[in-house]
């Protein structure tokens, strides 16, 4: 029984406790805000904090602690440091960089170029999300715009990516 009450070990309120007692933590969820947590904790004394010993705790910031939702499943690993540090890593990659902005020109001023229009567009000839091809919001938004200019003018095909005919054609 006492090694088991000294394996327990949990996080709670961002403390790290490392102590002899057993710890049951309920997750309640605020009305209408799935992402408000609130933790409630009771303990059960174990018989040596009866007997006058001190529990230690460590306080841990919010910031290197993992982000685990109810019913998360996790291995002791992903507690480590190292784990913590790779998953906030993810959140901090950079976009690419928008080539409109490096080059200080408009998307509309290329409605006349199938040849660039077309790398922004799906096989079928959708217009790629803004997630995937990179631009910022005004970019996508004036991308779009050129993207559909060029197909009511007949520079862009509607319906497939294929352009090879363009690169023979001068406009």
């Amino acid at each position: 029984m006492k090694l088991l009450d000294s394996l327990i070990t949990t996080f709670q309120h961002g403390t790290f406790t490392s102590t002899g007692s057993i710890v049951r933590t309920n997750v309640l969820r605020k009305s209408n805000n799935l992402r408000s947590l609130r933790f409630i904790t009771t303990k059960y004394n174990t018989s040596q904090q009866r007997q006058g010993k001190n529990s230690s705790s460590v306080t841990i910031p919010r910031s290197l602690m993992p982000n685990l939702g109810p019913g998360d499943v996790y291995t002791p690993s992903d507690l480590t440091l190292e784990a913590v540090d790779a998953q906030r890593n993810e959140f901090r990659q950079r976009r690419p960089a928008d080539p409109f902005t490096a080059l200080g020109k408009s998307p509309l001023d290329y409605w006349k170029n199938p040849v660039v229009l077309s790398e922004y567009l799906t096989e079928l000839g959708r217009i790629k999300h803004r997630a995937v091809t990179g631009l910022s919001a005004k970019h996508q938004r004036q991308l779009t715009r050129a993207i559909k200019r060029a197909r009511a003018t007949g520079v862009l095909p509607s319906k497939c990516r294929s352009v090879h005919w363009a690169l023979q054609t001068k406009f």
